[in-house]
């Protein structure tokens, strides 16, 4: 599909909108703190003269998701009250997360590095020190601001020049705080429009679009190993019946985001739900059930409309007993029955702690009852069963790509850790 037409489905800013939204989601603190160091950075890049505005931009996404492998680990609580003792584990999982499953790929070495001591540097080999370095000033910046009530304390940084931070990026930061105002601005909230302003100025390529949404709907399962195949499974089984329904490319390429982003809301679910080892109480069930609408607050006005209702009605039923909507038959797309039918079929084949993927005949037996009930749609139940084999076996690929991935990520991190936790 051409970039024209792939632009009416989402723009390079809005995607990048809805991954810091999503994660603010998980904890505002977090992700405030990351835009304030992103902010940070690129006030200080576009005045070293060092970097382009291209680069500039990029390092301004690296800034504010400078601590996404928070979202992984247990100390998100510890790292917003800045009380964290071990910056390893989130760097690493930062680092990697970027790494793999995010456009962030090329810069993502400097999350690593982010909490490394200047005069450390003689240890490690890398080309991002400068970058990882300018994110470790910045974030110590905010770090003490927010600790003392937006109070910049000086003394903290150039006591620190020569050991912790590098010389010359903190006469960089005084120089652009003093042209800039940025403690102003950070303290005002002024920086904020300007962030916006920023944004405006982001303009990625549809395969940058692609990875900013795949890195959300990946963070979303990077923090449950029961989940992560969930959402890849669902994509690819509704692509896969899509093309068996000869849907032009673009009509496809809507099925993809549909199904891409119909999770997102699960972002805001806890995680004793998500991962409960069994049948959901009443009292939980309803919780759950709340990330459809989460997901719209997310999506509306962000993806084209028809985008987003693919995502968000994918857990209506045709009987008219489904959610969050109660919407009915005539009111529901084959666009959005594809969705609805990949997301169940998808739930029926996944391992979880508790049960064993569900057999083929099992899954066929399931599919029949839904549609004879009036849940699912009939026509394309049956053309799933008609085509089963088919349709999971390129379903099936699309995950074991993801997988393993996901299971080198885990195996990197051990190595990662090893080494870089002596330094």
């Amino acid at each position: 599909m051409g970039e024209d037409r792939r632009a009416d489905i989402i723009q390079g800013g809005d995607a990048v909108q809805i991954v810091r939204k999503t994660l603010g989601l998980v904890d505002e603190r977090l992700v405030n703190h990351g835009e304030r160091v992103g902010y940070m950075l690129y006030q200080m890049l576009r005045d070293s003269e060092r970097y382009s505005e291209k680069e500039a931009l990029e390092i301004f996404n690296l800034g504010v998701f400078h601590d996404i492998g928070a979202y992984k680990t247990d100390e998100i609580d510890k790292m917003v009250k800045f009380e964290a003792d071990n910056v390893w584990e989130h760097s690493i999982y930062g680092y990697l997360f970027l790494k793999y499953l995010s456009p962030l790929k090329e810069q993502a070495e400097a999350i690593l590095f982010h909490h490394l001591n200047y005069d450390r540097y003689d240890k490690v080999e890398s080309d991002f020190k400068d970058i990882a370095l300018m994110i470790k000033l910045t974030d110590r910046v905010d770090i003490s601001m927010q600790s003392h009530g937006g109070a910049f304390d000086l003394a903290e940084i150039t006591d620190g020049v020569g050991s912790r931070f590098a010389p010359e990026h903190v006469e960089l930061f005084l120089k652009t705080n003093a042209k800039f105002q940025i403690i102003e601005s950070l303290n005002s909230g002024a920086y904020e429009q300007e962030i916006e302003e920023i944004q405006k100025k982001l303009v990625l390529s549809p395969a940058d679009i692609d990875l900013y949404l795949q890195m959300l709907a990946y963070s979303i399962d990077f923090r449950s190993e029961y989940t992560v195949t969930h959402t890849v499974t669902t994509v690819g089984i509704s692509v896969e019946i899509a093309r068996l329904l000869n849907y032009s490319a673009e009509d496809k390429q809507r099925i993809y985001y549909g199904a891409l982003l119909h999770d997102v809301g699960k972002i805001a679910i806890p995680l004793e739900i998500l991962e409960y080892p069994g049948k959901l109480s009443p009292q939980a069930m309803k919780i759950m059930k709340t990330h459809v609408q989460i997901s719209e607050d997310i999506l509306r006005g962000a993806v084209a409309d028809d985008v987003c209702e693919i995502a968000i009605r994918h857990h209506e039923k045709l009987d008219g007993l489904g959610y969050h909507r109660g919407l009915s038959a005539g009111e529901l797309t084959e666009g959005q029955r594809i969705v609805a039918v990949a997301d169940v079929l998808s739930a029926l084949r996944q391992r979880r702690s508790y049960k064993e993927a569900f057999p083929k005949e099992k899954i066929i037996e399931v599919l029949k009852e839904q549609s004879e009930k009036g849940k699912l749609c009939p026509a394309i139940c049956d053309l799933v069963i008609g085509h089963y084999d088919v349709v999971m076996a390129n379903a099936d690929s699309s995950c074991e790509a993801f997988l393993s991935v996901y299971d080198n990520l885990m195996l990197e991190y051990e190595r990662i850790y090893n080494l870089v936790s002596k330094l």
